[in-house]
């Protein structure tokens, strides 16, 4: 009598049940107040701050050679030097912090023959020199500082100055060293939807202690890069809210929990109400999360409310702008 082959037939069973199981979403987090640290820092043409390895960084830009950089550190605020030699313009685009203080720049200057060009810059963390990288037609609209010191970079490349056609085999993000080599490059401009997409106000990006993250909304695509170089994660997701949500700072943990705050109009039993809301991304279900909501006052300034834009983490804890002053929430699960 033969037997009959029972593992194989438990094995197949098994792997039919498995597939038709769901993947089951991962529990949203859930914040808790845990302190408030005055911020009386406000200027006209104030950027969103951005908080970063322990200081809040400020920049006002307003086409000029001498943007207003301010760090704020144990409430301490002091001004950040920073000129480009011969540049008779500049525009800052974005900044950050390394976990030894250095700070990072990504912009764009006009010399004084009329000539631009996209730039990375370090700033020394004693704050007394400072370093100036031009990257030629690869605009770095977007950056971060690697705890190893380097920086990344989302942005775009053009085939010509002032052509406005994308140069398609050119990559989004850049990777570049302290000397301003460029250590890689990844994701092709190809894959994206369309120019404007990559330099969108509301695009993101951030360095954890293992990979680069970037969002950008308008594209609807979420990227994770480990610092070897391997894309993670390269996902769609929707905006969080609704579809025409206004998105703020994003925000990720160690532990891998990815926050951004919104804005957004819905209709409600009294009308349209406006809405602020800090969401997690659930990168299992492509899917943002609400974890904390309030009803927006018309006509109220940035920063006067109970909480408002996603600035950063500070160890466990999600930071978030408040009415002058941050607010820290302690995130569980």
């Amino acid at each position: 009598m033969r037997r009959k082959n029972t593992t194989s037939m438990l094995l197949i069973a098994a792997t039919a049940l498995t597939a038709l199981i769901p993947t089951l979403p991962l529990p949203a987090a859930s914040l808790t107040l845990a302190e408030e640290v005055p911020n009386e820092i406000s200027m006209p043409n104030m950027l969103v701050p951005k908080w970063s390895n322990g200081a809040l960084i400020v920049v006002r830009d307003y086409h000029t050679i001498n943007p207003t950089i301010w760090v704020v550190e144990h409430q301490s605020p002091h001004v950040v030097p920073f000129t480009i030699p011969g540049a008779q313009s500049m525009n800052i685009y974005d900044w950050d912090r390394g976990i030894d203080g250095t700070i990072g720049l990504s912009g764009s200057a006009v010399d004084a023959d009329g000539r631009a060009s996209g730039f990375v810059a370090w700033i020394s963390s004693d704050e007394r020199t400072s370093k100036v990288i031009q990257t030629l037609l690869y605009t770095p609209w977007r950056l971060a500082v690697a705890p190893d010191g380097t920086l990344w970079a989302v942005g775009r490349e053009f085939t010509s100055l002032g052509s406005g056609v994308l140069k398609p085999q050119s990559d989004v993000v850049r990777h570049f060293d302290q000397s301003g080599r460029t250590l890689g490059s990844f994701v092709p401009q190809s894959t994206n939807r369309d120019a404007k997409t990559l330099v969108n106000p509301a695009n993101r990006l951030r360095a954890t202690r293992d990979r680069i993250a970037s969002y950008l909304p308008a594209e609807g695509r979420y990227i994770e890069i480990s610092f070897a170089g391997k894309v993670l994660t390269d996902i769609s997701v929707p905006r969080p809210g609704q579809p025409d949500s206004r998105t703020g700072g994003l925000a990720i943990t160690d532990n891998d929990e990815i926050f951004v705050s919104a804005e957004w109009q819905a209709a409600t039993a009294g009308g349209t109400s406006q809405f602020v809301g800090i969401f997690t991304l659930d990168k299992s279900t492509q899917a943002w999360r609400i974890v904390l909501q309030r009803t927006a006052t018309a006509g109220a300034r940035p920063g006067t409310e109970d909480f408002g834009a996603t600035l950063g983490v500070d160890g466990n804890r999600l930071v978030l702008e408040g009415p002058q002053r941050l607010k820290f929430y302690k995130i569980s699960e």
